[in-house]
């Protein structure tokens, strides 16, 4: 709609109807009064919608014009007094939508102007907004002209609680909350930690749901070692209870000289007990066994001096010589091999106190034998035939030991066993004869340092003449197990037992010995040696009769 106004006060007059009419929610629309004082084109200030009320102070320059037909006409001035139409202008009805804004409206072409113009309500839209962190441009959705109210819902914030880490947080509010009005971040829950030190780096972790408040380190236990230097690598480990090893000592080998004597068997030199290692082993020069074969292999009688130099009796250095009658060892000499068997005219044997050990067969076959003893105690190296075996004229054998292996066997002339001082424990087989030929082994002599008997003693054969065996007064157990004190003595009469025995454990005393018929206990029928003997059965003590005397 366009109106031409001639004067100021039709001006605000027509201003005041379009208020009335489109503007009576005044409060909606942000608008301006202003007073005007000249001609020219008003318009709202910078901030108003528009303009309210416009006060005019002019006198505009008015024309009267007469007009016969309908058009567009211009004032030459500033506008009509006074306009005569003398034309029917051409009218014609018009709608129009409310908005937010000023509108003009124009007749079409044609038409002079408007006979009425309807203007449609506002549809204005309420609409509810939940606020947010950003700012929001809040508009009315499709179908609506305009926002009637826009409700701010209130905003529903959450507390929270945290647990402090190591690393930054994100702290957002729950699903159904729209923000966060407050956030408690927990104290941090701290521990001591104490840790050893180490030569390697280390990494302290806390226990789950702690922190470290400090961390202690403890000083290495460390220890002095003092090791012995060797020829291998050593790998020195600190003792059970200490973390390391603060200095090591290597103390220098104690290094051993020695001097051997030449022998034709293999020689493992060793340092002596108390001695690291071999700084200088020396081997005597000798080329004796050699020349024996020419030398000495004629002569009947070898002398000591005949073996200086020698340490051990090679193997067959004399066996099956039927020239030797006498020979005699010199001290130094620790061992005999199997060096004379089958010498069958030997008959004299002289043994250094040296002398600690005999190999199987040593002297085996030594027919001529008579009377041997041996000085010191000796063992048998491995196991073979007995190293006086088949030795039969052999009368008297005297040794210190008793080695648990056999040394005498078919020695059919042997008389006399004598078991030297010192021995304990007789845990072997003396003697045994496998012939039925005559033997005259009539005496064996314990010594008095005996205290236990744990093995068969002798096996002399039905034809010996051992005809009483006497158990020496210290021996108190006698524990053969399943076997016999003596068995195959053919003339054996009588056993004589010490008074203080008080373990006896056989199969029997005697098997095969037709004239056994007595045992003596050198004590009244009251000593222990009675007592053990009345817990066993007849049959161990072959039914005998046990007698009981002083002597």
């Amino acid at each position: 709609m366009s109106t031409k106004l001639t004067t100021g006060e039709e001006a605000n007059r027509f201003i005041e109807k379009v208020r009335e009419k489109y503007l009576s929610k005044s409060e909606v629309f942000n608008l301006q009064d202003k007073t005007v004082t000249e001609n020219g084109e008003v318009k709202a200030d910078e901030n108003y919608y528009g303009l309210d009320t416009v006060t005019v102070n002019v006198q505009p320059e008015l024309e009267d014009k007469t007009i016969t037909e309908n058009g567009t006409y211009t004032s030459e001035k500033y506008g009509f007094n006074e306009v005569n139409v003398n034309v029917i202008p051409v009218m014609e009805p018009t709608t129009v939508i409310s908005t937010g804004t000023e509108q003009i409206i124009n007749p079409p072409s044609g038409v002079t102007g408007f006979s009425k113009v309807t203007v449609n309500p506002i549809n204005l839209q309420d609409k509810n907004i939940i606020p947010n962190e950003n700012i929001q441009e809040i508009i009315a959705d499709t179908g609506y002209s305009g926002l009637n109210k826009v409700t701010v819902n209130k905003i529903d914030l959450q507390e929270k609680s945290v647990n402090p880490s190591t690393s930054s947080q994100e702290i957002t509010a729950d699903s159904n909350y729209t923000g966060l009005s407050k956030v408690t971040v927990n104290g941090i829950e701290t521990e001591q930690k104490t840790v050893k030190s180490t030569t390697a780096e280390q990494t302290i972790t806390p226990t789950t749901g702690k922190y470290i408040d400090s961390i202690t380190v403890e000083a290495l236990e460390l220890e002095n070692k003092t090791v012995k230097s060797t020829t291998t690598e050593q790998t020195i480990q600190p003792t059970t209870g200490k973390d390391g090893i603060n200095e090591i000592t290597v103390e220098a080998l104690n290094y051993q000289e020695k001097v051997v004597n030449p022998s034709i068997e293999n020689q493992e030199i060793m340092p002596d007990t108390g001695y690291d290692a071999l700084s200088k082993v020396t081997v005597n020069g000798a080329d004796l066994a050699p020349s024996f074969e020419y030398t000495y292999r004629n002569k009947s009688v070898i002398t000591a001096e005949d073996l200086a130099g020698f340490t051990e009796i090679p193997r067959g250095l004399f066996s099956y010589n039927p020239n030797l009658v006498s020979i005699d060892i010199p001290e130094g000499v620790t061992a005999i091999q199997d060096s004379f068997n089958a010498c069958q005219n030997l008959i004299h044997v002289g043994l250094p106190s040296t002398l600690n050990s005999f190999y199987p067969g040593s002297f085996s076959s030594c027919q001529q034998l008579s009377d041997i003893e041996i000085k010191s105690p000796f063992t048998i190296r491995g196991s073979g035939n007995a190293v006086f075996g088949y030795c039969y004229n052999l009368y008297k054998f005297t040794y210190k030991n008793l080695p648990n292996t056999t040394v005498l066997n078919n020695n059919s002339k042997l008389s006399v066993i004598n078991v030297a001082e010192g021995i304990t424990n007789l845990n072997y087989l003396l003697y045994s004869v496998t012939s039925s030929a005559e033997n005259p082994l009539y005496e064996i002599n314990l010594p008095s340092t005996l205290t236990t008997i744990s093995a068969q003693i002798v096996s002399p054969g039905l034809y010996s003449s051992l005809t009483k065996l006497i158990i020496p007064d210290n021996v108190t157990t006698i524990n053969a197990s399943n076997n016999y004190l003596v068995s195959s003595a053919g003339a054996l009469y009588y056993i004589s037992l010490p008074a203080n025995i008080s373990t006896i454990n056989l199969r029997a005393f005697v098997s095969n010995c037709p004239k056994f018929k007595t045992i003596y206990v050198r004590g009244d029928s009251s000593c222990t040696t009675a007592q053990t003997l009345q817990t066993l059965d007849s049959s161990v003590y072959n039914n005998a009769t046990i007698i009981y005397t002083e002597e």
